[in-house]
């Protein structure tokens, strides 16, 4: 039923401004501007961009001429959760004429900054990147947003991340480390590994990744049943849980750091790993205790056997 309330609210769009595109719709679904977020945040597989609201596109619709020059930035949320420092936003012109951004990009917090990479272009569109800097922040979840200025509008983003010193005492118990493929939506095919704190991190290798799209989740299973990241259990994923990143693998990679915790706050956000037929529904958690994660891949494609979440009894 999504198809024909989508077709109606553009409908709705079109009938207050017929100069409107379909790239123009496109672009204004991508930023968020149509919808209500839902699950992870941006899009994601369950959700999409989310849920379309007709009185933000017909709102859209009266102030957006398809010959003007609109700034938009993606994405317009990030979450930098407790180990990632560095992160990639485009900055362009989502309309038609010219556009240029006005002065330098701004943070509010002194924590956060950003620069201009080399495909910046005169007008000051392209690529920006966005860092954290958590040197001398005590532990807790911080919020910043950065702003762009333009001759026509004005596009801020709002960054999310946390501080969380390592703890030799951290212990989430027994992780397994899961590949995702994102083309089958299956983890049991897919190389996995189960590992032990040392000191309050976690280190694991996997061996044998056949070159593809991954998505890379870790949890327990306290209740032994084949499903990791159930209610009460640790559960974690690179960069965040609430963001996960596609991973393109052709070769080795190592540094791949992300934390794990356990829920507190039960979310309405799921996603979905499929192992034996079964789903384990991943919710959004706070931070109790952090691992620190390494993963090495082998490009060379190997044959691997199925292999279960967590061991059986006999």
């Amino acid at each position: 039923m999504a198809a024909p309330h989508v077709a109606g609210v553009i409908a709705l769009m079109i009938g207050e401004n017929d100069e409107i595109t379909p790239d123009s719709i496109e672009q204004l679904i991508e930023q968020g501007v149509l919808t209500e977020d839902l699950g992870a945040v941006g899009r994601d597989d369950n959700y999409g961009y989310g849920l379309i609201n007709a009185y933000k596109a017909v709102s859209a619709a009266k102030g957006l001429d398809a010959s003007t020059p609109y700034l938009l930035v993606s994405p317009n949320k990030a979450n930098f959760g407790a180990s990632l420092n560095q992160l990639e936003v485009e900055v362009f012109n989502g309309g038609g004429s010219n556009l240029s951004i006005v002065g330098e990009p701004t943070s509010d917090q002194s924590w956060l900054s950003v620069a201009a990479s080399d495909d910046v272009d005169s007008q000051g569109l392209g690529t920006y990147f966005i860092q954290v800097d958590r040197s001398g922040l005590t532990d807790g979840s911080y919020s910043g947003t950065i702003t762009f200025n333009s001759t026509v509008n004005t596009q801020t983003i709002d960054i999310s991340m946390k501080v969380l010193s390592a703890s030799a005492s951290a212990d989430a118990g027994v992780l397994y480390v899961l590949l995702l493929n994102t083309k089958t939506g299956l983890a049991e095919e897919s190389p996995q590994a189960e590992v032990s704190v040392v000191d309050g991190v976690y280190e694991y290798e996997l061996e044998g990744v056949a070159p593809g799209t991954y998505q890379i989740y870790a949890g327990t299973d306290n209740d032994f049943d084949d499903l990791v990241c159930d209610d009460g259990e640790a559960c974690g994923a690179y960069p965040t849980l609430n963001q996960p990143v596609e991973l393109s693998i052709s070769g080795d990679q190592s540094g791949i750091t992300f934390d794990v915790g356990y829920h507190a706050d039960l979310s309405n956000s799921t996603l979905s790993v499929q192992n034996n037929n079964k789903a384990a529904q991943k919710k959004l958690s706070h931070k109790k205790s952090a691992a620190s994660e390494t993963l090495l891949l082998d490009q060379d494609r190997h044959k691997h056997g199925k292999k279960n979440l967590a061991p059986r009894e006999n």
